[in-house]
């Protein structure tokens, strides 16, 4: 018995395929917006999904990666408000509240920092992503003939309200600051040297699916793979295609550190070491996992030591400070025993002091007395 989320999935293929050829004389069939129709299948069929976290690259590298990308956007364009100059001006409340909702459909982690960094980080590039849409729509009409501002105000970009969209023209796309930002950005792109064919994946994804299939060397491997396509001639003969000359020109760098590295007397460098050459890599503040010689169980080791090491300490410094109130208590009794000796004493020479007066003083009376009787006589 087939499921109704599949028979309802077939009809939306079906539909979209006949409709795609009905308009294809007259529209250019492009790519619409994700709806999630396919992940609302397969939680239907087997639940929420898991997701798996790379400790070093900090981002998924799991199967299921792709779709929690594709959620990230869907709850963006839903639920983000769009009277804010950028995503980290939302207040975070209401991003964490966006961020949670993930859960509904994945099995994640949320309370891991990175895990929380990770889906803030998407969902900002999937806010500035839509941005950008609007904001090429927005220049799209204001540069029109005869075009002004005013003109394009009344033209909201799609599924946007007529007074978001307003607000978003005064104080987003007709400032000069972000006017700057646009123009920054796009110099920056025409800067990057080559584009890959890795698709919407992020390259951890790549690397890891390499590593797994037993690829020794996955970083170089994933290069190679993303970076060309394969065509078959006239002659039915394939051909190898790079996507462009910089890329083609970086595989060879790669190919010849690798070959010094085969010769007599020399060190062969790491592949994150031929990497960081060839592709003139910028070293990232955090440690890439293909840059380290350890994998997740002996991370694993490392941090359970520490931990062994961290409890050890703190059963030492309890043993001190117990040590430490004995000393105390033993110089609080030595004081309290010098206090009541140093009293005694004191009470003993009081009572000395007394004895040696009350003596003076009969000795005073007596002479006294034997004057008078003398005196007498």
């Amino acid at each position: 018995m087939i499921d109704g989320m599949y028979l309802r999935l077939l009809l939306h293929m079906l539909c979209s395929k006949y409709t795609c050829e009905y308009l294809s004389s007259t529209q250019r069939n492009v790519r619409g917006l994700t709806r999630g129709l396919l992940l609302d299948a397969l939680i239907n069929a087997g639940g929420k999904l898991p997701i798996k976290f790379c400790e070093f690259e900090r981002v998924p590298v799991c199967s299921n990666a792709s779709h929690l990308a594709s959620e990230c956007g869907v709850i963006v364009r839903s639920l983000a408000p769009l009277r804010y100059k950028s995503w980290t001006k939302i207040p975070r409340v209401e991003r964490n509240s966006m961020i949670e909702r993930v859960k509904n459909k994945f099995i994640v982690d949320t309370s891991l920092p990175m895990v929380v960094e990770f889906l803030d980080k998407s969902m900002g590039k999937k806010y500035a992503s839509r941005r950008t849409k609007m904001s090429s729509h927005f220049n799209s009409l204001v540069n029109a003939e005869g075009a002004t501002v005013e003109d394009a105000k009344i033209k909201p970009y799609k599924n946007v309200t007529e007074d978001d969209w307003i607000w978003l023209c005064d104080n987003v796309f007709n400032t000069i600051a972000f006017k700057k930002r646009s123009a920054a950005g796009k110099k920056a792109r025409e800067a990057v040297p080559y584009n890959h064919r890795g698709g919407s994946k992020s390259h951890a994804v790549h690397v890891e699916a390499r590593r797994k299939s037993g690829v020794v060397q996955a970083e170089i491997g994933t290069f190679y793979d993303i970076h060309t396509y394969t065509t078959t001639k006239s002659d039915g003969t394939t051909e190898v295609v790079w996507i462009s000359d910089e890329a083609r020109i970086r595989w060879d760098k790669i190919n010849e550190l690798l070959q010094l590295g085969t010769e007599e007397g020399a060190t062969p460098l790491t592949e994150a070491q031929v990497c960081a050459q060839a592709l003139k890599k910028k070293r990232k503040r955090r440690c890439a996992s293909s840059d380290v010689d350890f994998n997740g169980g002996e991370l694993h080791e490392m941090i359970q030591k520490q931990a062994d090491q961290l409890l050890a300490q703190q059963e030492q410094i309890l043993e001190q400070n117990q040590m430490i109130k004995k000393l105390q208590d033993m110089i609080s009794e030595q004081q309290n025993v010098f206090r009541r000796f140093a009293s005694v004493n004191v009470s003993s020479a009081q009572a000395t002091t007394n004895g040696e007066t009350t003596a003076s003083v009969n000795v005073s009376s007596a002479q006294a007395t034997t004057n008078g009787e003398t005196t007498v006589n």
